[in-house]
């Protein structure tokens, strides 16, 4: 399995839809790697943190959603929003 990198960084204007795909790239690895364990699942960006959020059960899947985001993202304050059910 290869692993990717990603890069964040704070988002600038003429950076938004690069910052976009990003984002789009990361929930499609969270959906790869946790496949059905995860539902609603999305990431968004508020000042200079990433908010995950989702409803996942158990509460395992939750912890492993903000691992894989945190693997792939260098440097990145998460916040972890993911309601368990």
């Amino acid at each position: 399995m290869s692993r990717t990198m990603f890069e964040f960084d704070s988002v600038q204007d003429s950076a938004v839809v690069a910052h976009e795909d990003l984002l789009f790239q990361l929930v499609g690895e969270l959906r790869q790697r946790l496949g059905g364990c995860i539902r609603d699942v999305r990431l968004t960006q508020m000042a200079d943190q990433l908010v995950l959020h989702g409803r996942a059960n158990p509460y395992y899947t939750k912890q492993m959603a903000q691992a894989v985001v945190l693997e792939l993202v260098e440097q990145v304050v998460l916040a972890n929003e993911i309601v368990v059910l």
